[in-house]
């Protein structure tokens, strides 16, 4: 954990009630990690309780009733809003995953008006949202969006819905995004490093061409903090380095001295738009830390091993 996080920020953070959304997840349980050094009275709201550090209440945001009563009692000063359903889940079942995203923001926004009007809002949509994008630019905020991948249409549609209901809200749009904590999903580097150490080998993909702009989970938590006091708006949030499977498949096979084989029979995913990350640069004084480094950091500090 990167103590120069609290350091900077835990005066805008003490005393504060903040409500996450999502807790016992990827990015909520690393916010809290963070937020635990901070000073400030931690809610945590997740379907799925596994936090044992913060008071954390296990219900589904759609309980309106429920919500209303929590943000009643607690009355946050920020909420981080991150537990939403993920590409994964709008690639298996569009029509659920949205409805469900859709029924808790609602939930949300009526429990913050009657209760917590002056709440500051943070949600975090998805460089999805630039799927289809040309890769021969680099993308900014303003640019016009027409994704082609179910997840980002429906970040597109949150982003949005939420700025037009609820103006006081930071949205961040997230490229890939690992580290500590991390969940298995098909285009995690916690599966192709978990699959690599089983079978000492890493598979890769097609050609391994494919070019993503990752970002480390501690890159988004310094960053988030960062923009606490920021303008309301949307924010690319993304690190400065652009690589394919291929570099990321070259540090974990180094790393655990074993070879990279492409397997051509499948077909490897697409790849998405550069965003440019000025914005939050100038505005809110973001940095990131090298990918790569970032990288050769996680794989030394999280045990991987056989079963």
């Amino acid at each position: 954990m990167n103590e120069n996080i609290i350091n900077n920020f835990d005066i805008s953070l003490k005393r504060k009630r903040v409500l996450v959304t999502g807790s016992s997840g990827y990015i909520g349980g690393a916010l809290i990690k963070y937020l635990l050094k901070a000073n400030c009275e931690i809610l945590g709201i997740d379907k799925n309780t596994s936090n044992e550090s913060i008071n954390e209440i296990e219900f589904n945001l759609n309980e309106s009733i429920k919500l209303q009563s929590l943000v009643k009692e607690y009355q946050p000063d920020l909420v981080l809003h991150t537990g939403t359903n993920s590409a994964l889940d709008y690639n298996n079942d569009l029509y659920k995953a949205f409805q469900e995203d859709y029924n808790s923001f609602n939930s949300l926004k009526t429990s913050l008006d009657l209760f917590s009007k002056n709440a500051k809002l943070m949600f975090y949509s998805s460089s999805y949202v630039y799927s289809g994008e040309s890769l021969d630019r680099v993308v900014g905020e303003r640019d016009k969006l027409e994704p082609l991948h179910s997840f980002g249409v429906g970040k597109k549609f949150f982003e949005q819905y939420i700025l037009r209901l609820f103006p006081n809200t930071v949205i961040f749009r997230l490229s890939s995004v690992f580290g500590e904590g991390e969940a298995r999903s098909p285009n995690a580097i916690k599966n192709i490093v978990e699959e690599s150490v089983e079978s000492e080998i890493v598979e890769v993909w097609g050609s391994g061409n494919r070019k993503m702009q990752y970002i480390s989970v501690d890159d988004v938590v310094n960053n988030t903090l960062s923009s606490i006091n920021s303008n309301p708006g949307i924010y690319n949030l993304g690190s400065n380095d652009y690589l394919s499977v291929n570099d990321i498949a070259s540090v974990i096979a180094n790393f655990f001295s074993i070879k990279v084989s492409h397997n051509l029979n499948k077909t490897e995913g697409e790849s998405l738009s550069f965003m440019s990350t000025e914005k939050i640069k100038i505005e809110n004084g973001a940095g990131f830390s090298p990918v790569l480094k970032s990288l050769e950091y996680y794989l030394e500090s999280v045990n991987f091993t056989k079963k």
